[in-house]
């Protein structure tokens, strides 16, 4: 539910409020707008809380149960229950991965790599590998979409090859999720190109020689992503997931 609300700056008018209901616009170039905002800022307004308080209060609201969306929310937590404190996170771009942004508590120094949002589709697994080779002590896991983990799904020949041992969570909606959806929503259900013919992703792991393993429901992944953790080898799980609600 979108009860914040935010401003957004911008310098097309039909860009404000097309991705949230709940905005304040303001028209115009964004250095200039934040530098004017900036002086009419200055010195305004009651004295800042201590950092410290100002923190445990965007914590206590980041947790708050009314603000997690769901199963996005459960997923996120069997993950993190999974992975040791010192376990490195890979999420990929898609809706789990940005929902861990927010949601995914993080307590070691380079533990969790996005490339934020930058829109590089299919990086999470190879980033994986490369991780895991410079870091083999550490458990390393793929949070990908069907979608962007065919983009590099070949690179399970490598992870058999050379021992390389990451776990790939595959949610699998059949689906490029976030463009779907925008089309259905923005687009009057006018979709082109967002829906996918997939492989067997448990069949197409065990040609590499890779574990392939299917969780439905976030109960049964936490029971799979440890399982394969502890075996300690190069694992695929897929998790089937129905259209997911918006992540952000």
């Amino acid at each position: 539910p979108q009860t914040q609300k935010v401003i957004q700056i911008d310098v097309d008018q039909e860009e404000i409020g097309r991705n949230h209901s709940n905005t304040l616009g303001i028209l115009g170039d964004a250095k200039l707008t934040l530098r004017q905002l900036l002086e009419a800022l200055h010195g305004a307004g009651a004295p800042r809380p201590a950092p410290s308080a100002e923190v445990e209060a965007v914590r206590s609201e980041r947790h708050d149960p009314s603000k997690q969306i769901e199963p996005l929310g459960s997923f996120v937590r069997a993950i993190r229950e999974c992975l040791p404190n010192d376990g490195i996170l890979v999420p990929g771009m898609t809706q789990i991965g940005y929902y861990s942004r927010a949601f995914y508590p993080v307590y070691r120094p380079r533990t969790y790599f996005t490339s934020s949002y930058y829109g590089n589709l299919g990086f999470a697994y190879p980033t994986a590998l490369g991780i895991k080779v410079a870091r083999p002590d550490k458990p390393v896991v793929a949070v990908c979409g069907d979608g962007g983990f065919l983009f590099n799904s070949q690179e399970m020949a490598t992870a058999a090859q050379f021992g390389i041992n990451v776990v790939a969570l595959v949610f699998n909606d059949g689906a490029y999720g976030n463009v779907l959806r925008d089309q259905q929503t923005m687009f009057n259900d006018r979709t082109i190109g967002a829906e996918l013919q997939n492989p067997d992703f448990v069949k197409l792991a065990e040609a590499y020689g890779v574990i392939g393993l299917k969780a439905n429901g976030p109960e049964e992944l936490k029971k799979m992503l440890k399982q394969a953790i502890d075996q300690d080898r190069p694992a695929l799980i897929e998790v089937p997931v129905g259209q997911l609600p918006a992540p952000f």
